[in-house]
């Protein structure tokens, strides 16, 4: 299966609209992550989602699963492992 960093690039060297490049990853990549009460809010996961699906709620960062991708990008970034898969 095409993993969404390649299916990113390959998107994005087309000089797509982003809404656009959002909408075909979401058709590619349908589970959303969670962001557990682990989360310290330091905001590295909203800064490494390449979907701008991560935004500050009232206790912790939360993920929009309309627009998450499922790509793993904020797990990756995380220092406390706070998003996981739904």
């Amino acid at each position: 299966m095409l993993n969404f960093m390649t299916a990113y690039r390959i998107i994005s060297l087309k000089q797509l609209p982003r809404q656009l490049i959002k909408r075909l990853l979401r058709r590619i990549y349908t589970m959303a992550y969670v962001i557990n009460d682990d989360c310290i809010s330091c905001g590295a996961c909203a800064a490494g989602c390449p979907v701008e699906a991560i935004s500050e709620g009232a206790a912790h960062y939360e993920i929009n699963a309309d627009v998450c991708v499922d790509c793993g990008a904020c797990a990756g970034t995380c220092p406390v492992g706070a998003p996981n898969p739904q």
